[in-house]
């Protein structure tokens, strides 16, 4: 697994403040970006990778506000991930990617793409991580078309 962080500085969305030393210190939860920051890691394309890949994310968002929304989101995406796409298949993977850009927070997740195949779940609960994620993020989108990776990815903005 990488971790990779891109720009300077050991900051993360919840106290950016912290890779400049001279600036002066946010207050918990804060947020601000004066220019992109990037954050990326794969994981394995397994049920336990999810809690990883949100694990990963909290790490980076921290006691930020958008936190709870975020994790929701991305736990939806990397479940059809390792759920539905050809990442399922044994040695897959998944990426995540998380971008703060002034006023707003995108997450990525990419995946092995193929058809997405839908593993109706007899109680009829399945299907609706997509509307979950519909109804938390500023906008969304799927890029892709089934032949290559794909990459679902939200965004949240904020003040």
């Amino acid at each position: 697994m990488s971790e990779s962080p891109s720009g300077t500085g050991a900051a993360s969305i919840a106290n950016p403040g912290r890779q400049a030393p001279a600036a002066p210190r946010l207050p918990a939860g804060a947020i601000e970006a004066t220019s992109p920051r990037t954050w990326s890691r794969s994981f394995p394309a397994t049920a336990d990778q999810v809690r990883e890949a949100r694990q990963f994310l909290a790490g980076v968002l921290g006691s930020s506000p958008l936190a709870v929304d975020a994790l929701t989101c991305l736990s939806e995406l990397a479940s059809n991930s390792v759920r539905h796409s050809s990442s399922r298949r044994p040695g897959g993977s998944f990426a995540v990617r998380a971008s703060l850009h002034p006023g707003v927070l995108r997450v990525e997740v990419e995946d092995e793409g193929g058809p997405w195949e839908s593993h109706g779940e007899p109680d009829g609960q399945g299907g609706r991580g997509l509307d979950v994620v519909d109804g938390l993020a500023s906008d969304w989108s799927i890029s892709g078309d089934g032949t290559g990776n794909r990459t679902v990815w939200f965004e949240i903005s904020y003040p």
